[in-house]
């Protein structure tokens, strides 16, 4: 009992009574408020680990799209403040200006799926990405992002459609390969309105591919983390066409002739004892022609062309195929030797003429020698080497050979290395950080592609370079290429890469001439820019909605040309100058007519004055 007295004489002590003591009062609402500020602050909700950087990265994804939102309902309201329309035979094009001055129009409602994607992320729950066994990486809000929708043929949404991000060095290598799941890909599926995010990515290139459904066929697209406009096409699928019948020559029918339709070697099979075959054509490509290669070793190759408007409503085709005799064969041998004259061992030696349409290969052995036993003869094979390693790629054409035979000594030369160093650039010389490119060496096969990156100010270096023509390029949307560069033997080369890399978008609208949309069009936005022998380009592609509008991001300043072609409508290119302003452009198409005389015309320049970022 004196315990528990003590006690509560204790907690008197600590506590007092309040009505009799009230600066007592005043100091425990101070404490307590000091307290609770030092718990908030510490506490990992603002500490920017744990949930409170998942948090902090959806309020200003959430605060970024507004901006969007904003500057779309801008453009809409600068409808009325065109810098310029003009009209052709064929087509209307107006070019829309966004003002820098956001504040100075009222907001207004604007239509167009890129509208639809921001309202969509305003009123959807914030990103969650999923790996192949269903869990949400923890560091999946932490990543960067890849976004854009996916139409059917008419530019209607579709939902519930599966995606994968396969991180593209994962591709290239193998999709299959022992890399843990969560590192592989990550998946999400499109929402009601079609749009989908992936988040969680890790820089670089991805292939987004869409699941095959029971009513789609497979579509995919290679882009960069970054891109807003990742959009696909799903096709509905089509059924398979069976193509079968008979092989023969001059009245004998040929057994063991491989037919296989180009693409589709897994639908390759061989003709039967009695000359027969049987097989099936995957049309889903939605291809005009179909072409089938019927070949044996003792017959000229033949081609057999099927068109897809014969097929229509076909259950089955049937082929009696008939293939010409070779009649003669040459024999070819030679020796695979260095400049030095050491033996060159276990290389692979190909030949190929277009006449014959036939490829031939052989392998070196230990003394350097190959041989091809029956070659038919021809004048214009093509004969190559692309060494595994130290040596430059071998190339020869127009090589005759005829019956009896040929001798061919092959001679490679070695590799000599250099140095190579840079910097990429935007068009107006303003640094491109954290970018990579692939670097590929035309005629140094033996030398793998490599991914170049650059740093923080754009610089880059590669410390050993073969020498030959060096090609700079991209695996995913927007495609670059750089070409025009020679690396010789021991040189230190500096380069300036520039490239189509920026933060303004272009959008727009496809109608025709009763400004009805047109959708699932897929109009083209290109770029060339050259400085002395270095010549640099650029491509993206993108898809209308049903509405009729499409977006291209990540633009580059200055001039790019938009390439509109689309089955039943007239083609259009038109030259735009991106400045620091986004561009909005409406282009009004007509159908098709009987042939008339061409407009050609072209429509003058225009320029969007830019004030500066």
């Amino acid at each position: 009992m004196n315990n528990e007295f003590d006690k509560i004489k204790i907690s008197e002590r600590l506590w007092p009574s309040f009505t009799l003591k009230p600066l007592w009062f005043v100091m425990l609402i101070v404490l307590a408020t000091i307290v609770w500020a030092s718990v908030v602050w510490l506490s990992p909700s603002t500490s920017g680990t744990g949930n409170g950087m998942a948090e902090a990265q959806k309020n200003e994804r959430e605060n970024l799209i507004e901006t969007s939102a904003t500057k779309h309902s801008n453009i809409a309201a600068s409808k009325k403040t065109s810098t310029k329309a003009f009209n052709t035979e064929n087509s209307q094009v107006e070019l829309l200006v966004e003002p820098d001055d956001q504040t100075s129009l009222a907001p207004m409602a604007v239509e167009g799926h890129k509208t639809r994607m921001n309202e969509h992320n305003k009123n959807t729950k914030p990103i969650e990405t999923k790996t192949e066994s269903g869990s949400t990486p923890p560091e999946a809000q932490k990543g960067l992002l890849i976004s854009g929708m996916v139409v059917d043929h008419s530019g209607n949404p579709v939902p519930n459609i599966t995606l994968i991000a396969l991180q593209k060095k994962h591709a290239i290598e193998n999709r299959d390969m022992d890399v843990p799941a969560s590192k592989r890909h990550q998946e999400t599926t499109t929402e009601s309105d079609g749009f989908y995010q992936i988040g969680g990515l890790e820089y670089g290139e991805y292939e987004i591919l869409s699941k095959i459904s029971d009513l789609y066929q497979e579509a995919s697209i290679v882009v960069h983390t970054g891109v807003e406009s990742a959009d696909l096409i799903l096709r509905k699928k089509q059924p398979d066409i069976r193509v079968y019948g008979t092989v023969q020559s001059v009245g004998e029918l040929l057994e063991k002739v491989r037919i296989m339709p180009f693409g589709q070697s897994k639908n390759e099979v061989y003709t039967d004892a009695e000359g027969r075959f049987d097989l099936v054509v995957d049309t889903s490509s939605r291809l005009k022609v179909y072409p089938l290669r019927i070949s044996h070793q003792d017959y000229k190759v033949l081609i057999s062309e099927l068109r897809s408007e014969e097929m229509q409503g076909q259950e089955g085709i049937e082929l009696n195929l008939e293939m010409e005799p070779i009649n003669e064969q040459a024999e070819v041998t030679g020796f695979l030797r260095s400049a030095n004259g050491s033996v060159v061992s276990e290389e692979k030696i190909q030949l190929y003429s277009k006449t014959t349409k036939r490829s031939y290969f052989a392998v070196s052995d230990q003394d350097g020698a190959f041989w091809f036993p029956e070659v038919a003869p021809a004048t214009d094979y093509f004969i190559s080497v692309h060494p595994a390693a130290y040596y430059q790629d071998y190339q020869q054409k127009d090589v005759q050979i005829i019956s009896p035979g040929k001798d061919v000594n092959i001679v490679l030369k070695p590799l000599k290395l250099g140095k190579l160093t840079g910097k990429m650039v935007d068009p107006d010389d303003q640094p491109i950080a954290n970018f990579s490119l692939w670097l590929h060496i035309n005629g140094a096969s033996s030398f793998p592609a490599v991914e170049v990156f650059s740093d923080s100010l754009g610089q880059f270096n590669v410390n050993e370079i073969p020498e030959g023509k060096l090609v700079f390029d991209t695996r995913s949307s927007p495609l670059f290429s750089i070409t025009g560069i020679n690396q010789s033997a021991g040189e230190k080369k500096e380069l300036k890469l520039v490239l189509d890399w920026g933060n303004h978008k272009v959008t727009g609208r496809i109608v025709d001439s009763h400004d009805e949309p047109i959708p699932a069009s897929e109009p083209i936005l290109t770029w060339f820019h050259r400085d002395g022998e270095i010549r640099s380009y650029s491509t993206r592609k993108a898809v209308t909605d049903k509405e009729g509008y499409f977006m291209f991001s990540k633009v580059a300043p200055g001039m790019h040309t938009l390439r509109i072609n689309i089955p039943g409508y007239s083609y259009t290119q038109r030259d735009y100058i991106v400045g620091s302003t986004a561009t909005n452009i409406i282009i009004r198409l007509e159908k098709l007519l009987p042939p008339v005389a061409a407009n050609n015309e072209l429509d003058p320049l225009i320029t969007v004055n830019s004030s500066g970022d």
